[in-house]
């Protein structure tokens, strides 16, 4: 989905599983001022998160070849992502790895499955 100039916010979701994508599709689907951006590996997002500049990233950390966590560090050297606020998805709920990826540099983490209110939240908390 590209970006439209009456956009509101650009979302991008790195994500490997494609039901995982499908659900979050769904879940923004009603908000029309809501740009959803898609990227199945950390190299292709990395691209996207350059060319679209997204609002904000839920990044998995779990992916092939290059991980997450990789990307993060990527991401956050890129000046125009400097205001991107990025969010890590797992199913890793261990606290300590939890703690490893804020340290990282994450600005959020959340675990699988995916809690529906948590995304809204953070969607409803975007700066207008």
């Amino acid at each position: 989905m590209m970006k439209t100039q009456d956009c509101d916010h650009t979302i991008l979701y790195i994500e490997d599983d494609s039901a995982s994508i499908e659900l979050i599709q769904l879940l923004l689907e009603p908000y029309q001022r809501i740009t959803l951006l898609t990227a199945m590996t950390a190299e292709e997002g990395i691209i996207v998160a350059d060319k679209y500049v997204p609002d904000l990233i839920f990044l998995d950390i779990n992916l092939p070849v290059m991980s997450g966590r990789d990307a993060l560090t990527v991401l956050k050297l890129n000046p125009k992502l400097q205001n991107t606020r990025i969010i890590a998805l797992s199913a890793d709920a261990y606290q300590h790895r939890i703690k490893q990826a804020l340290a990282a540099g994450f600005d959020d983490y959340f675990t699988k499955p995916i809690d529906m209110q948590q995304i809204l939240d953070v969607i409803t908390n975007l700066k207008a």
